[in-house]
């Protein structure tokens, strides 16, 4: 960084200006009291004055423009650093936000009560694999319980999709505890339950079909 002082180039190119000033000054007063023999040299070391005068104050308004780049230059990289520092803790906190909601998240699908609901699926998950869609689709329609509980199961997972699709989840932390039995749920309801279901209701558990679409990858 340069340590010139601030504003000094400001001032040189002034000074010079008085100087040249001076000298216009005496050399005017020097042309009028010379004989007129000497009144050419009067005019040479007038212009050369000038001249030199023109060129010192250009190299100091030229140094004093690139100081004030230099300023500007550091300015700008002071900002830009700012804006990374605020945009890193923006990150960090939207991440730990994530996090949260995954673990809050887990603990809802680790609740005893959801717990029962999951041992209850394992049976119809049973029964569906051993029925056609159609048999799954009628006992489903006559048992009020047994549809509760794959309704309840399809609708929890369809909740967790919706959170990791819309990025409002942490998608790493719930992938290895979650992926397993998303898995296993959409794959044994597709055809009897959702695909069916679609008919009547297009956009049936279609968050669940995206989030095992984008998990097969």
């Amino acid at each position: 960084m340069n340590n010139q002082e601030p504003g000094v180039f400001g001032r040189l190119p002034i000074t010079a200006g008085l100087i040249a000033l001076g000298l216009v000054v005496i050399f005017s007063v020097a042309y009028g009291l010379v004989p007129p023999r000497m009144r050419d040299v009067i005019i040479f070391a007038a212009a050369a004055a000038t001249a030199a005068g023109t060129v010192v104050s250009s190299y100091y308004s030229s140094a004093a423009i690139q100081q004030v780049s230099r300023l500007h230059h550091q300015a700008a990289e002071v900002a830009r650093l700012a804006a990374d520092r605020a945009q890193r803790a923006e990150e960090a906190a939207s991440n730990r936000a994530k996090v949260a909601v995954s673990l809050r998240i887990m603990e809802r699908f680790n609740d005893p009560t959801f717990s029962r609901t999951l041992r209850k699926w394992r049976e119809q998950r049973r029964k569906i694999l051993a029925d056609t869609p159609d048999e799954t689709w009628r006992r489903l329609e006559a048992d009020v319980a047994a549809r509760a509980t794959v309704q309840e199961t399809l609708n929890r997972l369809e909740e967790i999709a919706i959170a990791v699709l819309s990025d409002a989840a942490d998608e790493k932390t719930l992938l290895d505890a979650i992926k397993p039995i998303l898995d296993d749920v959409f794959l044994a309801c597709k055809p009897s339950i959702i695909d069916k279901n679609r008919q009547l209701h297009p956009l049936a558990w279609i968050q669940i079909e995206g989030l095992h679409r984008r998990w097969l990858r």
